[in-house]
Order: structure tokens, then C-alpha cells, then sequence
């Protein structure tokens, strides 16, 4: 032991590990435990040559757990020894009842039943072709489990009909020979998945091309809806079918080749038999400009009995050498619920007056006695000129979308828009001005005079009040009690 630091018979000072553990592991007992751990000396004997000989004697006392009993120190011996405290225990049976843990039985990792293999035969694979399913119009064979063929070789006995995965990536050389209704395929397996909901895929496919060349003028929406639910199963996967909204796309492309051409300007002949029968009533011709006005017989009969009509036009649905579609509406009640439908649609080439009372007379000439009392519009003087002169017995009232419309309109001509969007206070100012049409009639006058006067002579939003003063409050047209929507249902 000298090379460790320590001579022949001097005594080594040590402290017990087992007496630290017991010290930190059990502070609250207050059996048999000492505040420090119990420590003391030894006594190292031999040759400072070898430390593996020699002896040591350990003497202390190490800290005993509360259950067990201190012992005398031994006499120091030939072996090194380490006096404890605790008994051996030699019987486990002795020990208290308390820590028997009663046997925890092992739970199954599977409830139910293994299921056993069934010897029965595999499923038969049934074949099926389905025409016009490919891009270009061929067929699809197509087997129960979900591979997809086409035709590679057609002789005067059979068919070859070989995988359709063949691209840069993948190439499956899989095979079908086709002897009349008898399908036989080749030792060539395929080398990918195959897709359960193939069949399907094909039937929408083939269902959706065959009635774009037999329906050129339905919505692509309605075909792409009925094939779908002809064909696909309800809740089961079909994850080679694209979205809905893919394929009214593709529908709209595709049938733009087979539709008559849009026509460069107004001298053209109409292809009656690309309309709908009994669907177009009127072709128009007001000096250079041409107006078409299509209604069906049905839609006729409702537009008589409606009482009140709502009559819009829109620019984005039309081509030069159109400018506008210009439909009249109605509210239409079927057991419960009431909505509104269009029932007449005008394809028109201007909107000058002469060309809406040209409309306007066509149309009473095919439903002479309509029961309309009311017409709402939007605010274009042309328009209310002509339903006061073709229709005067109606009352005209304006549509409060328009109104506000026209204003945020005004607007942002002016410049104000940021300042409308950033200001509290012009912000409030506009939102007054466009709130006026939901005050009583007889109150608009005074309220418009009120927020005049307190708006400075300085103000940028003075042009703003004189564009309303002009165009809402003292023009002949549009006077206040026909944009007043207070008592107004339907705005």
C-alpha cells in the first residue's frame, strides 16, 4: 500500500458507503439512527512491494436502518472484514406479509380470435371492357383486381392487350390474350400495386366523353355530377378519379372544338339547331345593334304571374360584338321555401333607351297581360326611362346594393378610398351618406341638409357631398322616394 500514499501500520480513516446511503434514505426514522454516519480506522499490514498482500481491519460502527439491531465490533482478523450491522436474513418467509404482491394475470394482445385460413379457392378475376376510356378515345380492359390493359395487337383470332403502366419510369410488360369472351393472361406478372377503384375511373370517364359530344350545351358541371353518380360507389375510395372541379375543367375545354365558333360581329346566322327548342323568342335588331331574347315556354308563364320583376344586367358573361346579358327575375314559391330564379335572358348588343323599350315591347308582345305592379332596378337612367315609358302603371324602386355601389364608386373617383380605409372620421362620413336610404322618405331631405352644414367649406369630402346632392337628391330620374328602402322586404 506505500504506493498509495499510506505506511506500514498507520491508520487509515474511512467512512462507510453503505451507512451514507442509509443516512440520506431514511432522515425521518427515529429508530436506531445516528445524526452522522459512524465512522472509524484501519489498520493496513504487509509489503509495500505487492498492495495485494497484507491485511486490513475495519472497525466502526455503520448506520443501521430502523429495523435492524446493532452488533459489537469484531475482532480484527487475517481477512479484511466489515463489521455490519445487520442479521442475515436466511429464511425469506420471515419477512412481514406486507410486501406479498399478488400475481397479476398476463392479458391477451389480441381480443378476438385469430381467424383461420380458409383452403377454399381464390376469387375468380372477371374481366370488362370499357369503351372510349383512354385520352384518345380507345378501350380499357380491365380485371376485378384493378389492373388496367390496352390493346397492343389486334388479329383476326385474338386481341393482346398489355399493361396500360408504361411511361419513362415504369414499364409493365404484363399481358392478356382475348379469344372471343375468353381472357387468358400471360406468366408476366405485374411490377406495381394495383388500383381498386380502376373500373370505376373507366365508367365516369368513358360516361363523361360520350355526353360532352351528345350534350355540347349542358353545364359541364350537371355532366361531370350525373357521371359521377352513375358510377361511383357511395363512401368507397377512388383515388384515381380527379376532383369534381378537375373535370368540369377538362369538360370546358375539351367541348370548345366541337361548339359553333363565337361570331366576330352581328352579321351571322343563328344555328337553330344548337338551341334548345321553343328557346329562343326574339331576335332583335335596333338600327346597327341586335339584341337576342331567350326564354323557355315555362319560365314565360311564371314571368306573367310575378308581380314583381328584378332586372340586372352583367358584362363579364359576353364577347364582342356583345356588351352585356341583361336578365329579368322573379321570386318563384315551391312548398316551403321561395327563391329566385331568372326566367328571361337578353343577349344585348347596347344600352341606349331605344334599345331597352325595343326589349322591353317584344316581351309584352309574347306575354300580352303580365301581372307585374312593381320592377326593381339598378340606377341606369336608360333602363328607368324605358320601363316608365313601356310600362308606366309599375312603380320603380332601386336597389339598395346599387345605391351603395354607386357611391363607393364616386368615391374612389375622387381620391378617397385610403382616406376611407385609414380615417375613422371619413369613414363615417361616407357610411352616413349611404345609411340615408333607409331613413323615412320625408326625413332624407333634412338629414342630407344637416350633414352639409356641418361639413367645412374646406373639406375634401365637399365633392363627395355636391356628387350626392346632384345625383340623389335633385335629379329628376332617380327622385328620393325610389332609392328610400326603409319599408322594403326584399332591397
Amino acid at each position: 500500500m506505500r504506493g498509495l500514499g499510506f505506511k506500514d501500520g498507520e491508520d487509515l480513516p474511512f467512512e462507510c458507503r453503505q451507512c451514507q446511503r442509509s443516512q440520506s434514505h431514511s432522515q425521518s426514522s427515529t429508530i436506531g439512527q445516528p445524526e452522522s454516519p459512524t465512522t472509524g480506522t484501519a489498520s493496513i499490514h504487509g509489503q509495500p512491494e505487492s498492495p495485494t498482500t497484507g491485511t486490513a481491519s475495519i472497525h466502526g460502527q455503520p448506520e443501521s436502518p430502523a429495523f435492524l439491531h446493532e452488533q459489537p465490533d469484531s475482532p480484527t482478523s487475517d481477512s479484511a472484514c466489515l463489521d455490519r450491522s445487520a442479521p442475515v436474513l436466511s429464511d425469506i418467509s420471515s419477512l412481514n406479509g406486507s410486501f406479498a404482491q399478488p400475481l397479476v394475470p398476463e392479458e391477451p394482445l389480441i381480443e378476438d380470435p385469430i381467424p383461420h385460413t380458409s383452403d377454399t379457392e381464390p376469387e375468380e378475376i372477371t374481366w370488362q371492357v370499357i369503351k372510349g376510356a383512354t385520352q384518345r378515345g380507345g378501350a380499357h380492359l380491365i380485371n376485378s383486381a384493378g389492373f388496367t390493359y390496352v390493346k397492343q395487337k389486334v388479329t383476326k383470332t385474338s386481341t393482346v392487350w398489355i399493361c396500360s403502366k408504361r411511361n419513362k419510369t415504369l414499364k409493365c410488360a404484363a399481358r392478356v390474350h382475348q379469344r372471343g369472351q375468353h381472357f387468358c393472361p400471360t406468366e408476366t406478372q405485374h411490377n406495381h400495386p394495383s388500383a381498386p377503384d380502376a373500373l370505376m375511373s373507366a365508367k365516369v370517364r368513358a360516361t363523361l366523353k360520350e355526353s360532352l359530344t351528345s350534350h355540347q350545351f349542358t353545364a359541364g358541371s350537371a355532366l361531370v355530377t350525373d357521371a359521377v353518380h352513375n358510377h361511383v360507389t357511395v363512401g368507397a375510395p377512388c383515388p384515381s378519379l380527379p376532383t369534381q372541379s378537375a373535370m368540369i375543367r377538362v369538360a370546358n375545354r375539351r367541348r370548345q372544338g366541337i361548339r359553333p365558333k363565337h361570331p366576330t360581329d352581328l352579321n351571322f346566322d343563328l344555328k337553330m339547331d344548337a338551341i334548345p327548342e321553343d328557346f329562343l323568342q326574339a331576335d332583335i335588331t335596333v338600327g346597327p345593334r341586335r339584341h337576342l331574347l331567350y326564354s323557355s315556354p315555362h319560365q314565360l308563364k311564371l314571368l306573367a304571374a310575378a308581380k314583381t320583376w328584378y332586372m340586372d344586367g352583367t358584362f363579364r358573361l359576353v364577347k364582342a360584338p356583345f356588351t352585356q346579358l341583361y336578365s329579368i327575375h322573379a321570386f318563384i314559391r315551391s312548398e316551403h321555401s321561395t327563391k329566385q330564379f331568372p326566367l328571361a335572358f337578353i343577349i344585348m348588343s347596347g344600352k341606349k333607351e331605344a334599345d331597352y323599350k325595343a326589349v322591353l315591347k317584344v316581351l309584352l308582345d309574347i306575354i300580352p297581360e303580365p301581372s307585374v305592379s312593381k320592377v326593381v332596378l339598378d340606377f341606369e337612367a336608360a333602363v328607368w326611362k324605358a320601363v316608365k315609358q313601356v310600362l308606366p302603371h309599375v312603380i320603380i324602386q332601386g336597389c339598395a346594393f346599387h345605391f351603395s355601389q354607386a357611391i363607393w364608386r364616386k368615391i374612389q373617383e375622387l381620391g378617397l378610398q385610403q382616406a376611407y380605409n385609414r380615417k375613422q372620421g371619413t369613414y363615417m362620413y361616407c357610411r352616413r351618406l349611404m345609411a340615408l336610404a333607409f331613413l323615412p322618405s320625408n326625413f332624407i331631405i333634412s338629414q342630407f341638409e344637416a350633414i352639409r352644414d356641418a361639413t367645412p367649406s374646406n373639406s375634401p369630402l365637399q365633392p363627395l357631398l355636391e356628387y350626392f346632392y346632384c345625383q340623389w337628391i335633385q335629379n329628376p330620374i332617380f327622385d328620393v322616394s325610389s332609392w328610400c328602402e326603409l319599408t322594403m322586404g326584399v332591397r
